[in-house]
């Protein structure tokens, strides 16, 4: 009696669960109809970051100097130059610089070089536990070999002896 209640209550437990493909799926779904909670999403997550940078401002002097003209007085029977005219010029350039950080990417570049790390640091464990199984193996080989030299001995020991027991 208490069975099949256990097998519907684990079987109605089952249908409540829900596999990581399935639940990207439905989020992907979810933002694709709607864009803009998706952007307040990754606004929220990765927020940009700005930095700004003041620039050197710089100043240019052009003077320009034009020549006074000449201008003739009949009452005085004279020719008089006009003094020279000086304009100065003055143009000031400054260059402000505004850092904005893609923290998105920042992001996807740090999980990146975690996952490389753990892949690295895998080769090397892994690559030490082969040599732990090498030196393992070098040692039972030598012991190995110790054990057929004493057989061997032993073998043309006993040989000997019966040759010896034959003559």
């Amino acid at each position: 009696m208490n069975r099949p209640i256990l097998y519907t209550l684990t079987f109605v437990l089952m249908l409540g669960c829900i596999s990581e493909k399935k639940a990207r799926k439905i989020a992907d779904e979810y933002y694709k109809n709607s864009p803009g909670e998706f952007a307040q999403k990754c606004a929220d997550t990765f927020p940009i970051h700005s930095q700004y940078i003041e620039g050197i401002t710089i100043v240019r002097k052009d003077t320009t100097i034009e020549k006074g003209i000449l201008l003739d007085c009949p009452e005085q029977q004279k020719t008089l130059r006009c003094p020279d005219s000086k304009t100065i010029y003055i143009k000031t350039v400054r260059v402000d610089t505004v850092v904005k950080e893609n923290t998105a990417k920042v992001e996807l570049l740090s999980i990146r070089l975690q996952e490389t790390n753990k892949v690295m640091l895998d080769g090397v464990k892994l690559n030490l536990s082969l040599q732990n199984k090498i030196e393992e193996s070098k040692k039972k080989s030598e012991r190995l070999l110790l054990i057929l030299i004493a057989i061997g001995t032993l073998l043309g020991f006993s040989v000997l002896l019966r040759l010896k027991n034959i003559i």
